[in-house]
């Protein structure tokens, strides 16, 4: 989950601009807080959406959809993002 209500940022039920605007005078009233909400958010970013992990998901959503294992066709990626042929350079 990207936001996490309170967390790493703050949601409100849609189609509800009074909601909005409550939220966004609280946040505006509030510089700590929305402070704390943005490290959190980017700590979360940067911890789950490195170029590693998104194309493991994009392998595995792909082979998914395919019905049919990739695996031949690509390569292992290793945690720095790098295939077997790049990684021997």
């Amino acid at each position: 989950m990207l936001v996490d209500d309170g967390v790493t940022g703050i949601l409100v039920e849609p189609n509800n601009a009074t909601a909005l605007a409550h939220a966004l005078l609280a946040a505006l009233a509030d510089p700590a807080r929305l402070m704390k909400l943005g490290e959190a958010g980017r700590q979360l970013v940067a911890r789950e959406y490195t170029w590693p992990r998104q194309v493991k998901r994009t392998r595995i959503m792909l082979e998914a959809l395919a019905g049919d294992p990739l695996g031949a066709a690509l390569e292992p990626v290793t945690e720095a993002g790098e295939t077997n042929a790049s990684a021997a350079k």
